[in-house]
């Protein structure tokens, strides 16, 4: 099934065009309405319309990302946990490298502190500056 055919068949097995509209219980048209009462009546039989229709693509794109994405996959971790059981703990380290990515964090950590002591000693030194700005006297 191509993601084309799946979009298709998702656009014309949903009602986005509105036939009944005649019969729909909000539909009072009448040749004595206003023109701001036809106004106002064609602006909530719209907002009407509108809504089901979002409701609907939303409702129905939902279900066919669960059907064509969650499922499968669900399928495919149920196999990949199973694989992943029979490791043990000191495998899984030792495939995930652990103790490198521990020490590449550990190395970032230290680098991030000493940026942040940098950027606080900036900040003293420029509340101190700022303060000393405000006391001079312009002429």
């Amino acid at each position: 099934v191509s993601t084309q055919s799946t979009g298709m068949d998702e656009f014309h097995c949903t009602r986005l065009i509105y036939w009944d509209v005649i019969n729909m219980k909000e539909v009072n048209f009448d040749h004595k309405n206003t023109r701001e009462e036809s106004k106002v009546l064609i602006s909530s039989l719209t907002n009407k319309i509108f809504m089901d229709i979002r409701d609907r693509i939303t409702k129905n794109t939902c279900l066919k990302v669960y059907n064509f994405f969650f499922s499968p996959i669900q399928k495919d971790l149920e196999e990949i946990l199973e694989k992943i059981k029979l490791y043990s703990d000191e495998d899984l380290n030792f495939l995930f490298q652990l103790n490198i990515t521990r020490e590449k964090l550990t190395v970032e950590e230290n680098q991030l502190k000493e940026s942040v002591k940098e950027l606080e000693d900036k900040e003293k030194t420029f509340q101190v500056h700022s303060a000393n700005f405000r006391g001079v006297k312009r002429i």
